[in-house]
């Protein structure tokens, strides 16, 4: 990258007038009907890199054209002569050859095209290279989309021309690389080595891979880069016996950083100054000269507890749980010991794990390059997104190292979702990370990936890692070429990208990746760092989602039906997209919680029956209705969203409807829904009104009843007050409905749970019946009314006992903790919660049953004396309501506790 953005500048604008002026010369031919007219004038004194440039040059130049071309040590009078070289070997320049050429940064090049030949010239060999793979690209029209010949997109014409031209070519960030995850080390990805310099970016290798394919990787220019986590090489475990205080100190003890059938590598006693001595001679012994290396901690987040170490961490960091300053007052140590005698020594350091922020307690030496890992950071978003808070810390992290001197580059974790492949739509918004990148003056970023020709052993050897590249090509290459040119414009890459990959079929593939991308980015959730895979599958949850992808896949494979290999790559989506996206919702709807969270609505919803709004693409859909009569999956689909502000709820209901024309309606107005009509069924019950339920109906032509049931019977009279629109379309009908609560005598408080049943009764006119709900087909049963929690975190987790993390052993409930005798829950009320809290469970069996809360107080961090809200005892076999209720006070916190003796059932008081 150059250093003044001004010299960029004026690059782009003297490269301009330059091809400008030389609009009315004639282009010069490079090879005509299949024979070559142009030579590769290479010094015999050139070394591997710029060989290696000669020989791609030639080979696919011929492969292009059918011409074959040679490489000379001097130009032949009938050929036009393209020269290969550094800035500083004996190629004859003219003038403004050489006054441009002082344009040229460490790894960029000049392509100079005149009367007298070719000219790629790099300040380093490493540009020469690139200097060719930019001819061959803007010249021969060569494309390599991902490693392997797969992926190689390699036209054919007998005639190939060059404009002259005076070019200059710098990439817009110094670090650009790859690196590879769960391979053997040993790997030999000649591939995957290939695309990286083809799409200008570096190679970086430990020297032990160097020095095995030495000849391979020298000749593609790659650099060393040594390290990771390295703390354990550094200090040897075998010193514990002599010197156990080298150690860390851990839950009092002093252990070894690794012991046999001991999870974790906890970091050595970082304040000992024998440490630091010992490490620095290592890491000195260890340094490849001309490499870099990078010192990471054990990849553990615990530290030594001696008060010597702890000592060193400031107030702010013990508060937040980081060790910043510990870990570099370590790292400053080893550098100023390495750089005392290898002055030009290439040190790299983490802001990883806890001490992802830069330290208040030390300054890092800012000749330490800083790798920033961005781990826990959204790849839904971009960084830039204000809607998402992971993607804030980041940024909070990124400007607070560039306040710095250090240069400051980031470790992607985009490989953070494990699917089967990882089929991720993240091009775009990564793209607007690099931009976000260079503007904020970082020095360039690696992706993180298994290479598609790697070695993998028992552990990796499967498709979801060794297909991963290949499901994420498009942000790869396009990350490339942004990380060469921030500047280039993302929309025309994408369409040479797409139009040469998918041929024909791109019009279809571009739509459905448009969707793709825009059903990842709007759904709500954000993918980070281990989420797990099945998060992906919220994605299908919008109604006709999967429908559309699927046509468009159908779609494109019709018109790429004459091309073998665009048919093949378009197979290949749809394969990606089942395995990944349409497996991951199974999995997805299999894991939803029975507990429904309704939120807050951010924005204003016009009842209108339009589903649209920015409020509800924010809200979570609920899909898994079942036939009531065999509890099978219930098609055609019903989708259900709900939102809330304190006096209304909201519904959108989406029932899907292949022949709309065909639904029975004859109701209409208010308190003219009829039962025999197509129509959804709502019961609400209210927290604290278990005795009294809104019953509502709506048809699919917005005509309503209401009435409220209690246990004397059903009250017509009662008016709910709920405002309804329906509109039918042409594969669905939907119904918004706002609902206000105080009919209820009720208003919406954050945590509070409501129970709801939703039924939808299909009456078409061919006689079809069909009543499918979300309770499990247990239709209008109170019992089995979904729980449903107002905001994302209830009073009480897995209130309904329902959610088992472990099916096969009854006591592992989520939320729930089981000391002896006792079951604990935390209740989540918030810190002004002045409300009535309603506890109410149903017991059986034979013993005793107490229930008491445990008391916490925030403001003086006290526990607060017991209460002990009753003690039942129980001899039945039925079941036994019991029906408690606490006047929350202060900023308790509150422990619901149950002691059981004897052997007792509790469930919840639905």
């Amino acid at each position: 990258m150059l250093e003044n953005p001004r010299i960029l500048l004026l690059v782009a604008v003297s490269c301009a007038l330059c091809v400008a002026s030389c609009v009315q010369a004639a282009p010069r031919v490079l090879a005509k009907d299949a024979v070559a007219r142009c030579g590769i004038v290479l010094a015999e004194e050139a070394g591997p890199v710029e060989r290696h440039a000669a020989d791609e040059l030639a080979r696919y130049l011929g492969q292009v054209s059918g011409a074959r071309v040679t490489i000379q040590t001097t130009p032949q009078s009938d050929a036009f002569p393209i020269y290969l070289g550094t800035l500083d070997s004996r190629i004859p320049l003219s003038a403004a050859i050489t006054a441009r050429a002082a344009l040229v940064a460490p790894q960029g090049f000049l392509l100079a095209v005149g009367d007298d030949g070719a000219r790629i010239l790099g300040r380093q060999p490493i540009g020469v290279l690139y200097g060719v793979y930019h001819l061959l690209k803007t010249t021969a029209g060569l494309r390599w989309f991902a490693p392997g010949a797969e992926f190689e997109y390699c036209p054919q014409t007998t005639t190939l021309t060059i404009a002259d031209q005076l070019t200059v070519s710098n990439p817009s960030f110094r670090y650009r690389t790859t690196g590879f995850v769960c391979c053997n080390w040993n790997s030999k990805t000649l591939d995957t080595w290939d695309w990286l310099v083809r799409n200008g970016m570096t190679i970086t290798v430990g020297s032990k891979v160097y020095q095995l394919y030495r000849e391979e990787l020298e000749k593609r220019g790659a650099v060393i880069q040594d390290g990771g986590h390295v703390f354990a090489e550094l200090l040897s475990d075998e010193l514990f016996d002599v010197h156990p205080e080298y150690f860390p100190l851990i839950d009092g003890k002093r252990r070894r950083q690794h012991e046999a059938g001991v999870p974790g590598w906890p970091q050595p006693c970082t304040s000992n100054p024998d440490v630091a001595r010992i490490m620095t001679e290592n890491l000195l012994r260890k340094l490849t000269p001309g490499g870099a290396s990078l010192i990471g901690n054990n990849d553990d987040t615990r530290w030594c507890q001696c008060s010597d170490c702890t000592r060193l961490d400031p107030p702010d960091e013990q508060r937040d749980g980081r060790i910043g300053t510990r870990y570099f007052t370590l790292i400053n140590q080893l550098a100023r010991g390495v750089y005392a005698r290898q002055p030009d020594a290439a040190l790299r350091a983490w802001a990883y794990q806890n001490y992802q922020y830069p330290p208040t307690g030390v300054t890092p030496d800012p000749r330490l390059s800083i790798e920033v890992c961005v781990h826990y950071r959204c790849y839904r978003h971009a960084l830039t997104d204000p809607s998402c808070a992971p993607n804030a810390r980041m940024r909070a992290i990124l400007m607070a190292w560039k306040k710095l001197p250090n240069t400051v580059t980031t470790r992607e974790y985009d490989e953070c979702f494990k699917g089967e492949p990882p089929y991720l739509p993240v091009e775009r918004s990564f793209c607007a990370d690099i931009r976000y990148y260079h503007a904020l003056g970082l020095a360039g970023f690696k992706m993180i990936t298994p290479p598609p020709d790697g070695i993998f052993g028992p552990t990796w050897n499967r498709r979801g890692v060794k297909e991963a590249w290949p499901a994420t090509w498009q942000m790869r290459y396009l990350a490339a070429q942004l990380a060469w040119d921030v500047t280039a414009d993302e929309v025309a890459l994408t369409e040479d990208m797409g139009g040469k990959y998918y041929g024909k079929a791109w019009p279809a593939m571009k739509t459905y990746r448009d969707e793709l991308t825009a059903m990842y980015g709007r759904t709500p959730g954000h993918i980070c760092y281990e989420t797990p895979a099945y998060e992906l599958g919220r994605c299908l949850e919008k109604p006709g989602v999967e429908g559309r992808l699927l046509a468009l896949l159908a779609r494109a494979e019709t018109l790429a039906k004459d091309d073998a290999v665009r048919l093949a790559r378009i197979r290949r989506d749809r394969e990606y997209f089942q395995l990944c996206w349409q497996a991951l919702y199974q999995e997805y709807a299999a894991r939803r919680s029975s507990v429904l969270h309704c939120l807050a609505r951010t924005d204003e919803i016009a009842i209108d029956g339009s589903v649209d709004e920015l409020a509800w693409q924010q809200a979570e859909y609920v899909t898994n209705f079942v036939e009531t009569d065999t509890c099978a999956a219930a098609e055609p689909r019903t989708y259900v969203r709900l939102l809330h502000d304190s006096e209304h709820l909201y519904l959108a209901i989406e029932a899907m409807e292949p022949t709309p024309g065909q639904m029975w309606v004859k109701g209409r107005g208010r308190d003219g829904a009829q039962l025999e009509d197509n129509h959804i069924e709502l019961f609400l019950v209210a927290p604290g009104h278990e005795g009294r339920c809104a019953h509502i109906r709506i048809n699919s032509a917005g005509a309503i009843s209401d009435a409220l049931l209690t246990p004397h019977g059903e009250d017509t009279a009662f008016e709910t007050g709920v405002m309804v629109k329906t509109r039918v379309l042409g594969d669905r009908w939907v119904a918004e409905l706002r609902l206000p609560v105080k009919g209820l005598d009720q208003t919406m408080r954050e945590g509070e749970c409501w129970k709801i049943s939703i039924l939808r009764h299909r009456r078409l006119r061919d006689g079809t019946r069909m009543t499918s709900d979300w309770n499990d087909g247990a239709l209008r049963s109170r019992g089995v009314f979904r729980p449903v929690i107002l905001g994302r975190v209830g009073l009480l987790e897995n209130g309904d006992l329902e959610d088992a993390t472990a099916p096969s052993t009854a006591q592992q409930l989520r939320g729930w903790a089981f000391p002896t005798g006792w079951i604990h829950a935390r209740l989540n009320q918030p810190a002004d919660y002045r409300q009535d809290l309603l506890i109410t469970l149903q017991a059986r069996g034979k013993g005793v049953l107490g229930v008491n809360l445990y008391r916490y107080a925030h403001a003086t961090g006290k526990n607060l004396p017991t209460v002990q809200l009753t003690t039942v005892k129980m001899d039945v076999a039925r079941w036994q309501s019991v029906v408690l209720r606490f006047t929350c006070v202060n900023d308790d916190v509150l422990r619901l506790a149950l002691h059981v003796t004897g052997t007792i059932d509790v469930d919840d008081g639905a």
